[in-house]
Formats: structure tokens, sequence, C-alpha cells
């Protein structure tokens, strides 16, 4: 997550920040020289300096971002997808915070983000309540979806074809889950089970079937916390504290 947000930094200083101090250069600049030299409609002077500075700005943010940087910096491209995919994700994340906030506005109810632990990649969401202790992977893809026997495929709009998705959340999730669990019990904490849960925030799920793991989009994730709810307890107040403090521990800053 750290070098997303360096790179995060580093694309909206060259796509953002320079093209922006260009124009009030030059836009200063023109409006001094007209000021200074041709004209004493000062009104008509700034209107015509910031249509021609945002003009010179529009070209130079081009020339800039398609063919200085490309050439200064091959990995240009790569950060940009990143930093767009990352900021892709966080929207969906924070959408099915919302919503877990929303259907489980008790304090019993710890909702942790970005938890570290193993070789799974972040745990994007891990609830832990009385009800038990759940990881949430969630995807926001904008294309249509469909989930047989845990096997994700996506809709390709530009090729007009479904494809299957190079990365599996189904296996991602498992292997979160996995990994909390065996962190905890090393801790010396007992648990009896992670729940994985996949929720999809983008696009729309046209069909699900065949799925050991609870999946849904979050138009309808209601109906899967809700029977959630209607469970027995099985940790203790104090305990949920415990793991909680443990987890948030291990959050990736």
């Amino acid at each position: 997550m750290k070098h997303l947000k360096k790179n995060r930094l580093k694309w909206r200083f060259l796509v953002i920040i320079v093209p922006a101090l260009f124009l009030l250069v030059g836009t200063v600049s023109i409006i001094w020289y007209f000021v200074e030299w041709k004209s004493n409609d000062t009104e008509v002077v700034i209107v015509i300096a910031m249509i021609a500075g945002a003009a010179l700005t529009y070209f130079f943010q081009f020339v800039y971002k398609h063919i200085i940087i490309k050439y200064l910096d091959p990995e240009f491209e790569h950060c940009v997808q990143e930093v767009t995919n990352y900021d892709k994700g966080i929207k969906g994340e924070e959408s099915v915070v919302q919503e877990l906030r929303r259907l489980w506005p008790s304090d019993e109810y710890h909702i942790i983000q970005s938890v570290k632990i193993g070789n799974h990649g972040d745990a994007d969401i891990v609830v832990v309540s009385p009800k038990g202790i759940f990881a949430i992977e969630v995807k926001n893809w904008s294309s249509s979806i469909r989930v047989e026997s845990e096997e994700v495929s996506y809709y390709n709009n530009d090729n007009k074809k479904w494809f299957s998705s190079e990365k599996n959340p189904f296996k991602q999730v498992k292997g979160q889950a996995y990994n909390i669990q065996q962190f905890l019990e090393n801790k010396m904490i007992p648990c009896k089970f992670v729940e994985p849960i996949v929720v999809f925030t983008g696009g729309e799920l046209e069909k699900c079937t065949n799925t050991t793991t609870s999946v849904a989009h979050i138009d309808n994730i209601g109906t899967i916390l809700n029977k959630i709810l209607e469970r027995d307890d099985i940790y203790t107040l104090k305990a949920c504290n415990q793991i909680a403090k443990l987890l948030q521990q291990r959050v990736d800053m």
C-alpha cells in the first residue's frame, strides 16, 4: 500500500500539479504583458489571458503526459493504472464499510480495513463480532460478473466476450481467512473459524451458482448480514476486544 500511495503522489504531481503551475505562471505572464504594454481594459485582458492560459495548459498537459513522461519514465503508464485501480478499490471498500455500519451499527462489531497477514495480500475488511470473525474481499468491477463453482468471469464491453478473471477473489479471501485464523491461534487466542465473504460493488452480478463461500453484490449484502445476526454468539465482548486489538496492529498503513 505504501508504494501505491507514493505512486499516487507522483501521478498527481506529474499530471495535475505541474500543469496547474504552468497555467498559473502563463496566465499571470499574459495578464502582465497586456496590462503593461497593450491595453488598459483590465477585464477583457483577464478573460483573454484565462482562455489562452487554459488552452496552453491543455496542450502542455497532453505533451507532458503522452510524450515527455513516457520518454523520461517508461513506468508512468503502469503507475497511473496502479493508482486508478487503487482508488477504485478504496471506493468499493468504503461503500461496503458504510453498509456494514448501517446494518451492524453496534459497537460490538469491530470493522478493520487493510489487515496484512501472510502472503495472500491485505484482507480488505475484517469484522470481529460476537457472531464470528469475517474476512471480506471487495471487488469494485464495472463489468457484468458471473460466478460458477467459485470461478469468476467478467464481460468485456470492448470485445463483447466473457473472460475468466486472472485473480480469483475466492482463493484470495480463503487464504486471508486462513492466515488470520493461524495468526490468532499463534497468539493463543481460541479461534473457531474465520468466515470468508466476497462482495462485488460495481457492475452487475448476473449469475452465482455452486459456491461454498458467501458472495453478494453490495445491493443485496443485507441478506447475508441479516442471516449472520440470527446466529448465536460464539465470542464474548472481552474476546472481541482482544482480537480486534491484535488485528489493528496488523493494519497495512
